[in-house]
């Protein structure tokens, strides 16, 4: 995509879309041309944001100096976070910035601390807070920006693998967990991605008819992925496994797995559910339901 400092966009059409943040980003994808990494700061600075200061912050990630218009404004990014943690908290805040019906935390404009970013879904009783729904939104608005879903069909033709993961980390300049988090959602196969520290679960998400994972929080990974963590390998081959180490009902369907070991005792397994013997769908039926 364009890196050019002189780009111009159109404001206008991204108010048109309305305030759905994937119809918001979408407005601003259709004006950049090019392909790879979305230049968020230069699309900031066509958009009146007149400045973008990074300074170090301790209870923040990142801030939007605004008035109530939202005419003009500045965003302030954490500079003790790394460039793709910083590239999403630019994302974040123009997301408040461009959304009129986004509520100021503050006289001034908005704060969002790390917590806010964290915000994946609304989650049940979660419906009517308007502070997590706007957060919510934003980083709904970020990840579809910086990774579209309109440059991602290379990608979705491919097998559902981790080497993928890699890829459109290193051409659109995010996070492999955002990565791996973005290829899971709009991949057709049915998948999940488990994350994890020092062979424990942080958290896993799932897509399509994936069936419930048997794994909480804080439990130990199996031992064929702790084999895996103690290897020589970084990447290990999507092979077969044992769906009793991963689902609840492990008679659903064949599961194949991948673990990438990473840095400071972080790793991430993909899970791939092989259903083709259930041809009319029942039990994948079922176990939705069952959800």
């Amino acid at each position: 995509m364009s890196t050019s400092s002189d780009l111009s966009l159109d404001r206008m059409e991204i108010e048109e879309a309305g305030p759905n943040p994937s119809r918001m980003a979408a407005a601003v994808v259709r004006q950049l041309y090019g392909e790879g990494r979305v230049p968020v700061m230069e699309i900031a600075k066509a958009l009146d944001i007149f400045e973008l200061r990074q300074e170090p912050l301790y209870n923040l990630e990142g801030a939007l100096l605004t008035n109530p218009e939202r005419s003009s404004g500045s965003i302030l990014f954490n500079a003790t976070s790394g460039r793709y943690r910083q590239r999403f908290t630019v994302a974040h805040e123009l997301c408040h910035f461009l959304n009129i019906r986004h509520r100021q935390t503050q006289e001034t404009g908005f704060s969002c601390s790390r917590s806010d970013m964290k915000i994946s879904r609304l989650g049940h009783g979660h419906e009517g807070n308007w502070h997590r729904r706007q957060e919510y939104e934003a980083n709904q608005f970020a990840i579809e920006l910086l990774v579209p879903e309109s440059r991602l069909g290379p990608f979705l033709q491919r097998e559902l693998v981790i080497e993928t993961v890699l890829d459109m980390n290193s051409l659109f300049d995010v996070s492999r967990e955002a990565a791996a988090r973005r290829l899971i959602e709009c991949h057709d196969e049915v998948g999940a991605i488990v994350f994890s520290r020092d062979g424990r679960v942080r958290y896993a998400i799932s897509n399509g008819r994936f069936p419930r994972l048997a794994i909480a929080r804080d439990a130990s990974l199996p031992v064929s992925v702790q084999q895996i963590l103690k290897g020589q390998e970084s990447l290990s081959h999507l092979e077969e496994a044992d769906p009793a180490d991963w689902l609840r009902k492990p008679n659903f369907c064949g599961l194949f797995e991948q673990t990438l070991v990473q840095q400071n005792g972080h790793a991430m397994t993909l899970l791939v559910a092989d259903n083709d013997d259930d041809e009319d769908g029942t039990e994948a039926a079922a176990a939705w339901f069952d959800r």
